[in-house]
């Protein structure tokens, strides 16, 4: 089971644009995403994504995204997150 949430970063413009950039890489990847010694590429190819689109879409330059996001396996919940975001334990 997967769970995300992808923040604007701090109501930048096109905030939702790159959160939406971030989520669509991490959802095609749930496989890579769940698998803890691939976790880390899979989030900084995401993190890469709105710097793609800032290259090819010069008014989105600025725009960002922060993640947070928990993956349980069959043994384990790995827990990840990127930016001001966060997830806890409770």
């Amino acid at each position: 089971m997967l769970s995300l949430d992808s923040g604007r970063h701090g109501g930048h413009a096109h905030g939702a644009t790159a959160s939406r950039a971030v989520l669509n890489c991490l959802v095609k990847a749930t496989d890579r995403l769940s698998n803890p010694d691939l976790c880390a590429d899979v989030i900084e190819e995401a993190n890469q994504r709105p710097f793609d689109l800032m290259q090819r879409q010069h008014e989105s330059f600025g725009m960002g995204a922060t993640l947070a996001g928990v993956f349980l396996i069959a043994n384990a919940l790995l827990a990840f997150n990127v930016g001001d975001s966060r997830s806890y334990h409770c």
